[in-house]
Formats: C-alpha cells, sequence, structure tokens
C-alpha cells in the first residue's frame, strides 16, 4: 500500500533523471538526523529505520538503472 502511495505521488520523478538521486538523498539524509537527535522520543526515532530502508532503495534503484548491475553494486557498496 505504501509503495502505492509513492508511486503515485513521485512516480514521474523517480523514473526520469536525477529524481531518485535527489528523493532518495533526502530521506537518508532526514532519517540519519532523527537517528542522530538524542531528544525525541522512541517512537518518532523507530519511524526513521523505514525511511533508511526506503531512502536506500529509492537510492538503489537509481543507481541500478544507471550503472547497471556490476557498476551500481560498487556505487552501493561506497554508500
Amino acid at each position: 500500500m505504501k509503495n502505492k502511495m509513492v508511486g503515485m505521488l513521485l512516480g514521474d520523478v523517480l523514473q526520469r533523471g536525477l529524481g531518485p538521486y535527489v528523493v532518495g538523498s533526502l530521506v537518508l539524509a532526514g532519517a540519519v538526523v532523527v537517528m542522530r537527535s538524542g531528544t525525541l522520543a522512541l517512537f518518532v526515532e523507530q519511524l526513521a529505520v523505514p525511511a533508511l530502508l526506503v531512502g536506500g532503495g529509492t537510492l538503489a534503484m537509481g543507481v541500478y538503472r544507471d550503472f547497471r548491475t556490476v557498476g551500481g553494486s560498487w556505487v552501493m557498496l561506497v554508500v
């Protein structure tokens, strides 16, 4: 259900150009900021874990689309 919602909201952005890189990087950065802050409630902190997965998956989608299998794997290894 969540994938369909994200797909409807950002479908064209995630399929062309730099969209997956921008969205993935922003979601990853936001999740890291949330996880690094020490004053948030545990519930909010736990919401950052799925955000890490979504950000990493979105970034991987763009990397594997542009660099194919071997190149994309090397880039994701660095990330």
